[in-house]
């Protein structure tokens, strides 16, 4: 059911509009006749559309109008439609200057009425099915980056449990043969040793009194490692996507640059610097750490298609600020090999579809502008640059 709220001091005035809209289907009118009413009515109510007189009593349209546009909704989450007078054409410019979506001239005609509601009501609706597919899609890009960085944490965790699982086979073996030793298999003695030919294998047990410790060592060094990746994870996680919150910039992208080790180990030397001024950011943490990971990974993936020779590169992560804005720049020199493709020019990342969860969290999310300046010197600089106070931070 579509609601239409409808404010106006004048009975026969609304009558003539919910008259109107009763042409309409699937259409429920709310009617309320001052501008305090209005204002209360649309905050709490759920309406697709609102229609209100311009003059009105204890508060006039456009005070509701100027209220809702500063506070409340948008011309896109509220339409709203005034009604003006034939003869007041600066009422229709200070409506429209205020936020209001159309207007309609009194006494009100029903056709035209119709059709400017109809249009509200369908740029309301697409816009709506814009935002679900912009949302989907960005879900759906959220979903990749959390693949490969599920993939890069399985990477950093198989050494550390290969460490267990081979030094615990090499413990169980050894525990094995010093139980058979000491159960008297081998004659009271130690198996093979002193000339004994009874076929039984020989224990060195300088070998295993120099191993076993080194063994143990080495599972505690494995243990360490799964926890500390596992610690780096719930770091990685522990914000939610929605909520604007103070994160640590530095334990943020050290975070980053931990969790992304399998992907730049091997290709590139990875180094950060941080301005002592800029200790904190307000940000949608979740996304912000995404979106650090996409350039860090990017990066790192043009290293490893650069020079077939295995020659390292280098990639840079810095914090600074500028003019009022916070500037994380990823700094990449790939060495490529003779004739081979330069890094992809131009200011915005354009069609890069691998960027497109950074560049829509960077640039719709938080205002912000992310960017990839290439040099003559080969080196590709991508700067995510954020307001200092982002939108909708208190």
């Amino acid at each position: 059911m579509t609601r239409i709220l409808v404010a106006d001091d004048s009975r026969s005035a609304r009558a003539a509009v919910v008259a109107a809209l009763s042409a309409l289907d699937g259409v429920s009118v709310t009617e309320v006749e001052n501008g305090a009413q209005a204002l209360k009515e649309a905050c709490v109510g759920s309406y697709a559309l609102l229609i209100s007189d311009v003059e009105m009593p204890v508060m006039s349209g456009l005070q509701v109008l100027r209220i809702l546009r500063a506070s409340f909704f948008s011309s896109t989450e509220l339409p709203v439609i005034v009604l003006t007078k034939q003869d007041e054409p600066l009422q229709k410019v200070r409506a429209l200057t205020d936020g209001a979506n159309d207007y309609v001239t009194k006494p009100v005609e029903p056709q035209e009425l119709l059709a400017r509601v109809r249009a509200q009501l369908d740029l309301r609706r697409l816009h709506r099915e814009i935002l679900a597919a912009q949302a989907l899609t960005l879900h759906a890009q959220k979903l990749a980056t959390v693949g490969q960085l599920a993939a890069a944490i399985a990477h950093e965790l198989n050494t550390p449990a290969q460490y267990l699982c081979d030094n615990l086979t090499f413990l169980s073996d050894s525990f094995m043969e010093l139980l058979d030793t000491a159960q008297g298999r081998s004659g009271g003695t130690v198996a093979g040793v002193n000339g004994s030919d009874d076929g039984t294998r020989p224990i060195d047990l300088d070998y295993l009194r120099e191993e076993i410790p080194r063994s143990l060592m080495d599972m505690r060094s494995g243990v360490l490692k799964v926890a500390a990746i596992v610690q780096t994870i719930r770091e990685f996680a522990d914000t939610g996507s929605e909520t604007i919150s103070v994160i640590d910039v530095r334990k943020t992208i050290d975070t980053v640059v931990e969790l992304s080790r399998s992907r730049w180990l091997g290709v590139a030397d990875v180094s950060t610097t941080y301005d002592s001024q800029v200790s904190t950011v307000r940000c949608y943490p979740a996304d912000i750490k995404h979106a650090i990971w996409q350039l860090l990974v990017q990066a790192a993936d043009d290293m490893g298609s650069a020079d077939p020779s295995g020659t390292r590169g280098r990639i840079e992560v810095s914090v600074g600020q500028e003019s009022g804005h916070v500037n994380i720049k990823v700094r990449s020199n790939a060495v490529r090999a003779a004739g081979s493709e330069p890094p992809v020019t131009g200011g915005l990342w354009g069609e890069r579809q691998t960027l497109d969860f950074a560049r829509t969290v960077i640039e719709e999310k938080h205002h912000g502008q992310l960017t990839r300046e290439p040099s003559a010197d080969g080196w590709t600089t991508a700067v995510i640059k954020l307001p200092s106070k982002p939108p909708n931070a208190a």
